[in-house]
């Protein structure tokens, strides 16, 4: 893919494209050859900028944890990918297929994902074997329905992360598009060669937006109202009081990531999210269970249980924030970063939730004050 000259405009930005009719990141996409590449030209910025603003490149986020990103060959046994996985406290990683010219990246794997797919394929084996809840991986790998699946058989199943990726010279108001506008859970970065070696997730791009909140000033000042997110709009929940199955099931039909837990009033009195579906399958409890037991126990039981857990994974699994429409949108922002957490719930006078505000939703309040800033210079 050759570059435009450098005195029209910056390196491209590369978007894989998919399905020009996705709707939603869940949706059933996949990767078909031959590739077809957004290409985007951007003016080059000046080559001096004035502070206090800089113009933020990808390449300038901080890079993976583990130093690298983690990917997997297409044909890799999905227990052992899930091993990776876990072994490095990672989420997610990018797949690719080997070919003549090299690797061709056609996919992502993630935790969460796995876990949905493996439930619904193998709910009757699951109870039957008695699985332990944090030996999933064991399991995994021993039964016989699965232990021949493949990363590939997985990523091409419904239900999969659509596979995005930007060059290390885009901006950040292209995440910010992808992942505000567009509604992606994470954003892939390659370099000039083509490789991946950066993910960048909301909760990144939400950091830095708060850790330089003055330059948003105009915007941040709004409260939720004027912002535009204080608009009621239906909010799936599920009783505190109902079974961790009822939880799961929720996030996997509504394809979010979290939901209010509510009381007998309707009231929000938790939060249930990926991170608790991760701790199920990978961690465990705090007494060790049938992994069909734990999916089985009152909700109340199975939080109490992850806040007793000799681990540090055990703590703060269940922080729960609540707004109103009048809280400005900056104080949001930063207790959002502060918690570490990816939603909060606008609630009314009776404490009820009326509304999710997601990372995603201010990702998207904040994109047009991020273009215009990298406009300006």
């Amino acid at each position: 893919h050759p570059s435009p000259s450098p005195q029209d405009c910056c390196p491209l930005e590369w978007i894989t494209m998919i399905d020009s009719t996705m709707t939603k990141p869940d949706a059933c996409l996949r990767v078909k050859p031959p590739h077809r590449v957004l290409r985007l030209a951007r003016p080059m910025a000046a080559p001096s900028v004035t502070p206090p603003f800089q113009p933020l490149h990808l390449s300038q986020f901080p890079g993976p944890r583990n130093g690298s990103v983690v990917s997997f060959e297409s044909h890799m046994l999905l227990a052992e990918a899930v091993m990776e996985l876990e072994k490095i406290n990672t989420l997610c990683g990018p797949v690719y297929e080997s070919t003549p010219d090299g690797r061709r990246f056609v996919g992502v794997l993630d935790v969460v994902g796995v876990v949905f797919f493996l439930l619904e394929a193998v709910e009757k084996e699951l109870k039957d074997a008695g699985c332990q809840a944090g030996d999933f991986t064991k399991w995994l790998g021993e039964s016989k329905a699965l232990r021949t699946l493949t990363v590939k058989d997985v990523i091409d199943a419904p239900r999969w992360l659509p596979f995005v990726c930007l060059q290390e010279a885009a901006m950040l108001s292209d995440a910010m598009a992808l992942l505000g506008r567009e509604h992606f859970h994470r954003v892939l970065v390659s370099n000039s060669t083509g490789e991946i070696v950066n993910i960048i997730t909301q909760s990144a791009v939400v950091k830095v937006i708060a850790d330089h909140m003055e330059l948003y000033e105009d915007v941040a000042g709004k409260t939720l109202q004027e912002a535009g997110l204080a608009d009621h709009r239906p909010v799936v929940s599920v009783s505190v009081d109902d079974i961790v199955m009822s939880a799961f099931k929720a996030i996997k039909d509504n394809h979010v990531s979290g939901i209010p837990l509510v009381d007998e009033t309707g009231a929000v009195a938790g939060c249930f999210s990926n991170r608790h579906i991760r701790q199920v399958v990978l961690r465990g409890t705090s007494t060790p269970r049938s992994l069909a037991e734990v999916l089985s126990m009152p909700i109340t039981e199975f939080l109490a249980s992850l806040t007793a857990a000799p681990s540090a994974h055990g703590r703060d699994m269940h922080p729960i924030i609540t707004c109103r429409a009048g809280d400005k949108l900056g104080l949001v922002v930063k207790r959002l970063t502060a918690s570490r957490i990816h939603r909060i719930f606008l609630v009314d006078d009776d404490h009820r939730p009326i509304r999710v505000i997601s990372l995603c939703d201010i990702i998207e309040v904040l994109l047009p004050a991020e273009e215009a800033l990298e406009a300006s210079n």
